[in-house]
């Protein structure tokens, strides 16, 4: 990586009350928390931006007033959810091209105890984990180490499906944009009810397919977690230490981390909570999910994920190149059961499909490129528009889906769309209207 490029990613700091401290929910000191405002993501960008810009002539965006005020109003939805009890903790970003518009920790870790939330606090990624898997395996093809229309037999002859030809014919392209053919979220629930994870995948060979091969869309977990049995095929390294060498570690992600015991060692973690018959409690998390690394196992800070949103965003090209980026964002495979829900689907949604572990949406007009996860007591929101350079992150430690809406808000902010309220904070909770450009339609 090039001295410029790393320095853009070594000197991402940014601090962790800062932002917040100056973003007020008060109309009477919203011109003096403007410039302020101004002023610090001058600093951060000025900071996190080396001499001579960005490769490839990717310079830091100037924020305007319509990014502070998003910054502002994201701060105030994000203030009242965890207000309204359904989430302990969260964190949000939004970047600009390299600028940082908002980044944030709200709520605590752990419910009952004070720890807060910060850029450094690793949650669980879930299904965003699928996104490292499809980068890596697409950087591998770049380094000639293979080609995605290889047969995942070829390289794991230990895959078994009930058709002898799906086996012999699946490609990890296949796999990566899930149309094996098999049903929707295949052994999913076999897996939550399981000990281990051998006799789950053993299991694939009794499955009937639901479609040919590349005929049909259904997602998948465990067969997605043969990704990992391909990169160690093909690098000899275990699939955390080959993800470590080409992606982590040149990117500066040092709190992205792989597995179970990775979470559980790293003191500063939000724990996963659920609903009970007394409230909201945290749990501890199970280790089902954890069995599948490509899938669904890792963890990760908002600050290492703002790194991968850059990556992703094509601002380090010394480490995924503008050729896999176009190779991981390509669709795949219409998706059109992804419109039917949630609401904001239905109303900005033209077209979705899938490409290599990103989902791609046509939003009224704009193609967004984003994946989701959710695991016991864990979500998480990864999300960019390429054209404009813009990225969302969300994550939070509870099952609610109420910080989901936080993005489509955002983007329709940004695309200058109508306003609707996908968020629908109890009438108590939701924030009032400011004045002046919070107020902009």
């Amino acid at each position: 990586m090039s001295a410029q490029n790393s320095g853009l990613l070594d000197q991402l700091h940014i601090s962790d009350r800062g932002t917040q401290n100056l973003l007020t929910n008060s109309a009477r000191s919203w011109r003096q928390s403007f410039c302020r405002l101004r002023l610090l993501i001058g600093c951060l960008v000025s900071c996190a931006v080396p001499s001579g810009g960005l490769a490839q002539g990717n310079a830091a965006v100037a924020v305007d007033a319509d990014d502070i005020a998003l910054a502002h109003a994201v701060d105030t939805w994000a203030q009242a959810i965890v207000a309204s009890g359904e989430v302990p903790g969260m964190a949000v970003a939004l970047v600009h091209g390299s600028t940082v518009v908002l980044a944030q920790g709200y709520g605590v870790r752990s419910v009952g105890r004070p720890e807060p939330v910060d850029l450094d606090t690793v949650f669980r990624l879930a299904s965003v984990s699928k996104t490292f898997a499809s980068s890596l395996l697409t950087v591998l093809q770049e380094q000639h180490f293979v080609s995605l229309d290889t047969p995942v037999h070829d390289l794991v002859p230990g895959l078994r499906l009930k058709v002898p030809e799906l086996t012999a014919q699946l490609s990890l392209e296949d796999m990566l944009s899930h149309r094996a053919g098999l049903p929707y979220h295949t052994l999913d629930t076999v897996l939550e009810a399981s000990q281990s994870f051998q006799p789950v995948r053993d299991k694939l060979a009794s499955v009937k397919p639901a479609c040919a091969l590349g005929a049909c869309f259904a997602y998948q977990n465990v067969l997605f977690d043969y990704a990992s049995d391909a990169v160690l095929a093909l690098t000899g390294m275990g699939y955390a230490q080959a993800l470590n060498r080409e992606l982590l570690a040149p990117l500066h992600m040092t709190r992205t981390t792989v597995g179970r015991e990775a979470y559980l060692a790293e003191p500063n973690r939000a724990a996963p909570h659920v609903r009970t018959a007394h409230g909201i409690q945290a749990v501890i998390p199970k280790p089902n999910y954890y069995w599948m690394p490509a899938a669904a196992g890792m963890n990760a800070s908002l600050r290492d994920l703002m790194r991968w949103n850059l990556a992703q965003l094509g601002l380090q090209p010394e480490v995924l190149s503008s050729q896999v980026l176009s190779e991981l964002h390509r669709a795949r495979i219409d998706t059109p059961g992804e419109i039917i829900a949630p609401a904001w689907r239905r109303t900005r949604v033209r077209s979705a499909s899938y490409a290599l572990g990103f989902r791609r949406f046509d939003y009224s007009g704009n193609i967004l490129i984003f994946h989701a996860g959710a695991v016991e007591g864990f979500r998480a929101v990864f999300a960019l528009h390429p054209d404009s350079q813009r990225g969302v992150i969300v994550l939070w430690n509870s099952g609610s889906g109420l910080p989901g809406g936080m993005l489509p808000q955002i983007y329709d902010r940004w695309f200058q769309l109508p306003q609707v309220d996908w968020l629908q904070l109890p009438n108590a909770l939701a924030p009032t209207r400011a004045r002046g450009p919070l107020a902009k339609p």
